[in-house]
């Protein structure tokens, strides 16, 4: 009994290292970025995308979260009347890994941007990821940050991959006016889903491993796994939603794009897919696609553009 208890014990926190844990003082390299065959056609345009942000002159900010941990972002402001974007980066990665691209555009519409580290990665504390479940909170402390210093802002939460689930499920809680829309770039369903493909690809049985898994994140990350997603989410928001997703994603399928639009019920909601687009970089597959569309959500929702 003993032994098997003991078993049990190292399958659970395998499951917890493997999905949720990160090692204090780990900092990711922003310039580890993949490189098989998929993204390799796009490998130096990435780069450029990390360079072009990581040289831009912001300002350090940070807040403290919900329970306690120093989050930290870089605040790039130039037009005090304009709109903000936030943005909010993937698994295991940081903001400046993440988001050059968002930037770019957002750069190019003449908007401010946010640029966050969400807890457990970049700059900010933690040592738990816990797939949206407690970074959803995380954003509507950002959201009321921004809200506090600048007022007069629009505000649109931007995230890639995690950070799109994030923002998804903040959606359904309670924002700032300020904030008047979401757009989210290869988000899951779920993070039950999520970790059931993985296990798979793992070639483990998810029937199997899922409750260790869930079992891990609740003993040793204190959180539950299944407290929120975001498909439960946009089924009750009411904020403008812009999802998009790669249509060739192999990390979180393209149909979960289809099935979170389809369970939105926002009375204003757009989907965009990008052919042959890999997971989270469907910008640099088709920018000017990417882009129009984006635009025409924020004409669409009453966020201001530059013209060009």
């Amino acid at each position: 009994m003993l032994l098997l208890l003991m078993i049990i014990m190292m399958i659970l926190m395998y499951c917890y290292r493997t999905a949720f844990y990160v090692k204090p003082g780990h900092h990711e390299d922003p310039y580890n970025l993949p490189q098989n065959e998929q993204y390799q056609p796009y490998y130096h345009a990435m780069v450029h995308l990390v360079d072009a942000l990581n040289n831009e002159p912001y300002e350090a900010v940070s807040i403290k979260s919900f329970d306690g941990l120093t989050l930290r972002g870089r605040l790039y402001i130039y037009d005090e009347h304009a709109p903000i974007e936030l943005a909010f980066n993937g698994y295991r990665t940081d903001g400046i890994h993440d988001c050059g691209g968002v930037f770019q555009i957002a750069r190019r519409l003449g908007h401010n941007m946010l640029v966050v580290d969400q807890r457990a990665t970049g700059d900010s504390d933690g040592n738990v990821i816990s797939f949206g479940i407690n970074e959803r909170y995380d954003v509507v402390a950002w959201a009321e940050y921004i809200a506090h210093h600048y007022p007069q802002m629009k505000i649109v939460l931007v995230g890639g991959s995690l950070g799109a689930a994030t923002v998804l499920m903040a959606s359904e809680l309670k924002l700032p006016v300020n904030v008047v829309g979401v757009v989210a770039d290869s988000a899951y369903t779920s993070p039950k889903a999520i970790i059931k493909k993985v296990i798979q690809r793992m070639n483990l049985s998810p029937t199997i491993m899922y409750p260790f898994v869930k079992l891990s994140a609740k003993l040793f990350g204190h959180f539950n796994l299944e407290a929120s997603s975001p498909i439960q989410a946009v089924r009750k928001t009411k904020l403008p939603v812009l999802i998009i997703h790669g249509e060739d994603d192999r990390y979180v399928p393209c149909s979960m794009a289809h099935q979170n639009y389809a369970a939105c019920k926002s009375p204003i909601k757009m989907l965009l897919t990008i052919p042959k687009g890999p997971h989270d970089i469907s910008l640099l597959v088709d920018w000017d696609k990417y882009q129009g569309t984006v635009v025409k959500f924020f004409k669409r929702i009453g966020v201001p553009v530059k013209k060009e």
